[in-house]
């Protein structure tokens, strides 16, 4: 309890990636997934419990909430998933790198191609 009201205390959230997932013993339906996430450049590491319904995969990526005054206290929150775009100059350097809702993403996705199938057809 002490972590959760330092975390609620003095939140602040990024993006974090899941890294590897283990089963939680006696609970079938759940997983402990570690993730890795940056504060201010730094690495810094935590464990969250998910349901294996959430379809959560090594790699994917999802909010932290994390304590402003102690990051090693953290959570991850596995409502939305959010997809890394890194935008690059035309001469290939990375100028930033965005994350975006997965749904978002996969709904601009769609609409594009509708648009393209769209102009083709008149």
């Amino acid at each position: 309890m002490e972590e959760k009201a330092a975390i609620d205390n003095n939140l602040t959230t990024t993006i974090g990636k899941v890294i590897r997932s283990n089963p939680v013993s006696n609970q079938h339906s759940k997983r402990r997934y570690q993730y890795e996430f940056y504060v201010n450049g730094k690495k810094h590491a935590g464990s969250s419990i998910g349901h294996l319904s959430d379809w959560i995969e090594n790699g994917n990526f999802y909010q932290v909430e994390y304590s402003s005054e102690n990051p090693e206290s953290s959570r991850m929150i596995f409502e939305i998933e959010f997809v890394q775009e890194i935008k690059t100059q035309e001469n290939g350097i990375k100028v930033d790198t965005l994350y975006v809702p997965k749904d978002l993403k996969i709904k601009k996705e769609l609409n594009s191609a509708v648009e393209k199938l769209r102009y083709k057809t008149n």
